[in-house]
């Protein structure tokens, strides 16, 4: 099964999204229940509300409408991909799937701590002509091929679909005003829900005391008020884009069209295009 069923009864398909099955109140109602830091944090915080503390930083720093609509939406996705932790990511990112099943084949085959340099000197990797570069290519390269797409890959592609039902775009999504944002909120998340850390994070480098001090503070909410919070964010948002007539016609003939749609829409309906 390569579909999750979400809370409108429709199903998200993993090996063939598309924007027909992208929900707005299956969004808004996934992150509300989704919590940050993997629920480590001193009382439940929901990616709902984080995601309207980073779109209002970006109101607050004089950011366009339709960056602050992207910082709102930026995870999205995560109500069909989850909200796996930065540093698992990076983990997954340098210690492939490859690495990972090459890891378990050679302990299996009682070939331990001599890395790829020691398989590649084996009789039977010398007479193929392998060496550790070629073995490392055919662990990171073939075994993720076979596996499809990596995490990494995988993910973008879930923001990309989620992004087109918003008419939006990957690019948006990712822009540098949005990326910062992101971070000075999870600065100011950490300061105020987590415990001290004795190392510093070095993905916060970027982040001012000043823009710390910009950031709303998290508070208290349930999961339903995180849902109406988000919810009446993202209509607010797309009621002023629609109604800034300089930006509506600036935007693309997609993102109009979508537009349109989000202004009629009620939180059930199925946005298509």
């Amino acid at each position: 099964m390569s579909y999750i069923l979400t809370r409108s009864g429709r199903q998200f398909n993993f090996a063939n999204p598309h924007p027909s099955m992208v929900v707005l109140d299956d969004v808004a109602h996934a992150l509300a229940n989704l919590n940050r830091f993997t629920g480590h944090t001193g009382y439940a915080y929901s990616v709902a509300q984080h995601s309207v503390a980073v779109s209002r930083f970006l109101e607050l720093t004089g950011e366009p409408l339709i960056i602050q609509l992207a910082g709102l939406l930026h995870d999205a996705h995560e109500a069909y991909f989850g909200d796996i932790s930065a540093p698992m990511k990076e983990f997954l990112k340098f210690r492939t799937i490859g690495n990972i099943v090459a890891g378990t084949v050679f302990e299996a085959l009682g070939i331990k701590d001599v890395g790829l340099d020691g398989v590649a000197g084996s009789p039977g990797a010398q007479a193929l002509g392998l060496t550790a570069e070629s073995l490392d290519a055919i662990i990171r390269g073939g075994i993720e091929k076979a596996m499809g797409l990596s995490i990494g890959r995988l993910e973008d592609r879930i923001q990309s679909v989620v992004a087109e039902a918003f008419g939006l775009s990957l690019t948006l999504m990712k822009d540098q005003r949005v990326k910062l944002a992101d971070l000075t909120a999870l600065a100011v998340e950490a300061d105020v829900l987590m415990p001290p850390d004795t190392e510093d994070w070095p993905v916060l480098a970027p982040v001012t005391p000043a823009m710390k001090a910009v950031m709303p503070r998290p508070y208290r909410l349930t999961p339903d008020q995180a849902k109406v919070l988000f919810l009446n964010r993202y209509r607010q948002l797309t009621s002023q884009l629609y109604s800034d007539e300089a930006a509506f016609e600036a935007a693309g003939l997609a993102y109009r069209d979508a537009l349109i749609q989000m202004k009629r829409l009620d939180p059930h309906a199925v946005i298509e295009f």
